[in-house]
């Protein structure tokens, strides 16, 4: 069982817990004629079946892509980032994301990039905790959701990431990646942050190589990004 579906499971039996206690108060409230307490209590179970129902929702779609050995959608995968950013800044736990490119495929065929790109997201799910998360944003980048990570730690699993590429490959073509990674500090508001921030330490892998991390990205390291990301949008 993955993480998801843990939470999901529990979730599940804490909503119904909660949906039979309301309703045996409501039931007791109009046996004893109190007709207010009634409409409070008629009100408190709506509310909690709104918002267990749409917990339920999230979880769910974090279930059903936990539990598969593919990489997720990317409406999955910002489901699940939005549920582990709401238990991060409840919790005040770590979470952080890697916004990773492969190099040097430009050159390939259609159909060779297909391949390399498929291999790939198979090395890179193989090489991720089970409750991580991958998706693949679009030419030749993937995005890897890392709940309970701290930027070290997060280091650490793209490290793996890395050396999977680089050991392993696409049949006979080498494979090289980079990677940029940001992590929550109770600053950032929505995932689109995080990714964004990602994404110019990214900017700064693309001309140092290797992995970027956004916290220790300083003023220089900031212009270098600015730099490589005028000359990719040229």
């Amino acid at each position: 069982m993955t993480l998801y579906s843990a939470m999901y499971s529990l979730l599940t039996i804490n909503f119904i817990i909660a949906l039979t206690a309301l309703y045996a108060l409501w039931r007791y409230s109009q046996a004893q004629g109190l007709g207010l307490w009634g409409l409070v209590l008629a009100i408190s179970l709506a509310i909690s079946t709104a918002i267990g129902f749409a917990l339920n929702r999230q979880l769910r779609l974090g279930a059903e892509a936990g539990d598969s050995s593919d990489i997720v959608s990317r409406d999955v995968f910002l489901e699940r980032f939005n549920l582990c950013l709401a238990l991060a800044e409840r919790q005040r736990s770590s979470l952080s994301v890697a916004k990773l490119r492969l190099k040097n495929i430009d050159s390939l065929s259609v159909e060779e990039e297909a391949a390399v790109l498929a291999s790939c997201a198979q090395l890179l799910q193989q090489s991720l905790r089970e409750e991580d998360s991958l998706a693949w944003r679009g030419g030749d980048e993937f995005l890897a959701l890392l709940p309970g990570a701290n930027s070290e730690q997060a280091r650490m699993v793209v490290e793996r990431m890395l050396e999977q590429l680089q050991h392993q490959g696409a049949g006979a073509q080498p494979l090289d990646c980079i990677a940029g990674i940001s992590s929550y500090d109770a600053t950032q508001v929505n995932p689109e942050e995080l990714i964004e921030e990602a994404g110019e330490a990214l900017c700064y892998a693309r001309v140092h190589g290797g992995i970027a991390l956004y916290s220790e990205l300083n003023g220089s390291a900031a212009a270098d990004s600015t730099l490589a990301s005028s000359q990719t949008s040229a």
